[in-house]
């Protein structure tokens, strides 16, 4: 009896962690394609930026909410990811990380719409913030 749960036990753990280690991408390809998304909600984010002119203030997801009002289905790559996002100035930027907050995986910033600025998965683990100094970036994407 003792040695049938002890089974059904390593069973349940197994699968559990193997379900949650395939919600991770699992190499540098499926990382691109997450890029890709990741850069056109950034791009969508700078155009409400430059277009609209947010109210101060917004937080991240309500910046996101905005800027994707008129094509949610941005979204959809980047659905089992926490997404934020920021405005500084005329600038703005777009975070994805682990599922849990607790991972930067990229920050990509609106101006530069040919490649992904922040490319974080491949390094030591950065905690779930910016880290991009948008100035900088921008200006060396004129």
């Amino acid at each position: 009896m003792k040695s049938r749960f002890k089974t059904g036990l390593i069973a349940v753990v197994l699968l559990l962690g193997l379900s949650a280690f395939s919600c991770a991408p699992a190499n540098d390809e499926d990382y691109a394609d997450l890029a890709v998304h990741l850069g056109w909600v950034a791009g969508a984010v700078q155009g409400f930026v430059e277009f609209v002119e947010p109210e101060a203030g917004l937080s991240g997801g309500e910046i996101l909410k905005q800027a994707l009002v008129m094509n949610p289905d941005l979204m959809k790559g980047l659905q089992g990811y926490y997404v934020t996002s920021r405005i500084k100035g005329a600038y703005s930027s777009v975070l994805l990380c682990d599922a849990d907050q607790m991972v930067l995986l990229a920050e990509d910033a609106g101006c530069s719409a040919t490649r992904l600025d922040g490319r974080f998965w491949d390094q030591a683990p950065l905690p779930c913030e910016f880290q991009l100094n948008l100035i900088e970036v921008c200006a060396a994407s004129k």
